[in-house]
């Protein structure tokens, strides 16, 4: 209790970075949204073909998300992602089940971070092939099993749609009928049409629900049900770590951190710790300005008036500790503590340690964040 006030003295005393996008608008097809090109749509792609798409998380999702072309037996492609961040992908000339390490990753593959994120799979003539998140290699099978993956043309007439989900949206997604990856590479941040582009969807028309296909057979479609166009051109929230952190007892440095969105609309922003000691009380505060004055075994990273936030935590087994944010809730809605579009605050932990050294206390480096609406 005595080094946890220590932690409100000195609070009453001292009272991934940002993705520049070139383009300005992505679209979030709600749980009943879908995007749809008519049954007699053509899209041609023979024994070697590229899915891929870019993505973010904003919120949890209760359905899988993602692009899917469907003909009976003629014919199956789909790029999707569910609600627990599995990737799932087919390529098919007959309609094959789910499931399976060929259909599918593990849980947790796609980043839940507020991120863009592409996500790709690559299908090469030998039969081998790749999913790909953002460039690196995450899942890859062949040329031998998974039969459903060998076939050979697919170019039968057939609807193409992209289902919603609430809390993903899309930015542009294409299909080509070349083998555009074969191991890791750097994803473009947008793409051109070319003769080897059978759909491309930049998602740039950003009003009403009429959708140009930007590919060689340059098809149109529409959307039913509920979906939010989304302004990036006025998304310029960013966070960055700043600071330094002294080792601890754990024999590491206690670094902050954040998942979910800075987009204020969502109210889905989570402050991290990692590598303080086990079991070890702490608590998550944050100020206008910034700092590296000695405190305790560490560094006070976060200047002028200082806020705390509740409730304290304890951290598990491995050193790590979560804080969900509710933006609504006060100091955060309202007061100079306000977190508001455009502002920008600076986040740090304390945590007890009294086997790390004589003050009994320590802290994390600094985390930046500037949010958006």
């Amino acid at each position: 209790m005595v080094l946890y006030r220590i932690l409100v003295v000195a609070l009453a005393v001292l009272a991934c970075c940002g993705i520049t996008r070139a383009q300005s608008w992505a679209i979030e097809l709600h749980d009943n949204g879908r995007l749809e090109f008519p049954w007699h749509s053509v899209m041609n792609t023979d024994t070697t073909a590229t899915m891929e798409g870019w993505f973010r998380q904003t919120g949890p999702m209760s359905q899988q998300m993602g692009f899917s072309r469907y003909q009976g037996s003629a014919e199956h492609k789909e790029l999707r992602i569910d609600p627990g961040g599995r990737l799932l992908w087919l390529y098919a000339g007959q309609p094959w089940a789910h499931g399976g390490s060929c259909r599918e990753t593990d849980p947790g593959v796609f980043p839940a971070d507020g991120e863009w994120h592409h996500y790709a799979f690559s299908r090469h003539a030998d039969h081998r092939w790749e999913v790909y998140i953002d460039g690196n290699v995450v899942h890859s099978g062949g040329p031998s099993g998974c039969c459903w993956l060998t076939c050979n043309i697919i170019n039968a007439q057939a609807p193409t749609l992209i289902t919603g989900a609430s809390g993903m949206q899309l930015r542009a997604l294409r299909v080509s009928e070349i083998d555009r990856y074969d191991g890791p590479f750097e994803p473009q941040d947008q793409w051109t049409s070319d003769a080897d582009t059978a759909l491309l969807l930049p998602l740039e028309e950003g009003a009403g629900n009429i959708i140009f296909d930007h590919g060689v057979v340059g098809q149109t479609g529409a959307i039913s049900g509920d979906f939010t166009w989304v302004d990036l051109s006025a998304d310029e929230c960013t966070a960055q770590s700043y600071c330094t952190a002294s080792p601890s007892s754990a024999g590491t440095a206690c670094m902050i951190g954040w998942q979910g969105t800075l987009e204020l609309s969502s109210n889905y922003f989570e402050l991290t710790a990692s590598g303080a000691p086990p079991l070890s009380i702490g608590a998550f505060f944050y100020g206008a300005l910034q700092a590296q004055t000695p405190l305790g075994e560490g560094t006070l990273c976060v200047g002028g008036q200082l806020q705390r936030l509740y409730p304290p935590v304890l951290t598990n087994h491995q050193g790590d500790a979560t804080l969900p944010i509710d933006f609504t809730m006060p100091p955060l809605s309202s007061g100079p503590f306000a977190v508001t579009p455009s502002s920008t605050w600076n986040f740090q932990f304390w945590f007890r340690d009294p086997l790390g050294g004589p003050e009994g206390f320590n802290l994390s480096d600094g985390v930046e964040a500037t949010f958006c609406p």
